[in-house]
Order: structure tokens, then sequence, then C-alpha cells
């Protein structure tokens, strides 16, 4: 599963995609909140927002849920109309090959690339 992210158009919140099922197209994406801005948080002013994993934390959390009747659940969402930036691990993978970042930064992820190797 890759680890995108996603920050809101206000960049208050910030969430985990948590399915490589894109819904893009739908009008929004499987993604969980994972850190909102405080400006206490030890990352960058952001705290996280769930203590503790699993989905009795998960259906408390302040965001919105849709049902999928196929599956039978719900699963939270952030509407594309939301989103501010999507970051990627490919998108991040692809600037460091085209030597688009810090030269240190290439060398580290071209060596960790080069022992756990990836797909396409």
């Amino acid at each position: 599963m890759d680890k995108d992210l996603i920050f809101d158009k206000e960049r208050e919140n910030i969430f985990h995609v948590i399915t490589n099922y894109d819904t893009r197209n739908f009008g929004f994406v499987f993604a969980m909140l994972k850190y909102k801005r405080d400006g206490k948080g030890l990352w960058r002013g952001y705290n996280r927002v769930l203590k503790n994993y699993g989905v009795h934390n998960l259906v408390k959390n302040p965001q919105n849920f849709m049902y999928q009747p196929c599956l039978d659940a719900s699963f939270p969402v952030v509407y594309t109309s939301q989103i501010g930036l999507h970051l990627t691990p490919e998108d991040g993978l692809d600037k460091v090959m085209k030597g688009k970042v810090d030269e240190d930064l290439t060398n580290v992820v071209l060596s960790i690339v080069d022992k756990i190797g990836t797909k396409g």
C-alpha cells in the first residue's frame, strides 16, 4: 500500500490515504484524518489525531465517512473539492530520479531504492 498524504486546502489537516483504489474520479479519496494543526505539535505544529489506532477509535474521528453499499461499511473520506495537496511516493521518487531535490537526499533515496527495489 502506498503512503500517500493529503493536505486539505487550508493546510490544517493531514490525511493518510488508506487504499490504492483510485476513487478521485468519483469525487472522493478513502483517507483517514491523521494530523491536525494546533501550532504546538512536534511535527511542524501538527498533532496526531488518533492516539491509538483501531476501528473503534477511527469511527470517533472528526471527519466525513461515506457508506459503501457493496462493502456494507462506512469509510473515512476526503472529498476532492477539499484537497489542497496530494503527495505520493511515486511523485517524490520521480523528482529524485530527475535530480530536482537536494543531492544528499537523492543519494539516500536512491540507495534505499537500490536495496528494496520499486514497482514500475
